[in-house]
């Protein structure tokens, strides 16, 4: 669409920023409606966003689409609370460690997957058929999620308040301490590293 590289680099940018801040909302929303529904709920909008990348014939649309991804991708954090919920202490940091195995394949063959699809006429990709796949993919896992995912007892009710203004404060509480902040800032400049990759 005739894009400058500062707009494809705008581009990229939306769908982390709106994942950034909506990992807080869906968080809470999966604490108040449960993590089945919400998890179930973020990969339709995925759906939506992907098969609207797919369709896109103007550069707005590209970039709603990939603010509308971001918007539902965020639900990491509800995967990773869904995983402490459903696991024992000694067993948790098994459960993360799959989830990263998982996110880890997924960066691995992703792009080799979209490469292929896309087609080896590199004067006229097909850059559709990627984002319909995926798409796919997405309503495979919807299914899968409505029939075999279940949703975890809570194996503890806590009287601390979980509001997304709480969340934001504790976030705040946690880096506060430079124990864990710096780990977590070099996981942010790992993060920001892999962006800029892609």
């Amino acid at each position: 669409f005739g894009a400058s590289p500062a707009l494809v680099t705008l581009l990229f940018a939306t769908y982390s920023a709106f994942a950034l801040v909506f990992s807080f909302v869906w968080c809470s929303a999966s604490d108040r409606w449960g993590r089945k529904p919400v998890l179930i709920l973020s990969l339709m909008g995925s759906v939506m966003s992907f098969a609207w990348l797919g369709l896109a014939d103007a550069l707005w649309m590209l970039f709603a689409a990939r603010a509308l991804g971001g918007i539902f991708g965020a639900n990491i954090t509800v995967a990773q609370a869904y995983i402490a919920d459903i696991t024992s202490p000694d067993d948790r940091a098994r459960g993360m460690g799959m989830m990263g195995v998982a996110f880890g394949l997924g960066f691995m063959l992703g792009p080799a997957i979209g490469g292929v699809l896309a087609g080896s006429n590199s004067d006229n990709p097909d850059f559709r058929t990627p984002f319909f796949v995926a798409a796919g993919i997405s309503f495979i896992a919807i299914i899968v999620g409505i029939v075999f995912l279940r949703e975890p007892e809570r194996y503890t009710i806590t009287s601390v308040p979980r509001g997304l203004i709480e969340r934001f404060g504790g976030f705040a509480k946690v880096i506060s301490h430079p124990q864990i902040a710096w780990p977590m800032f070099v996981m942010v400049l790992m993060a920001f590293v892999m962006a800029g990759l892609e």
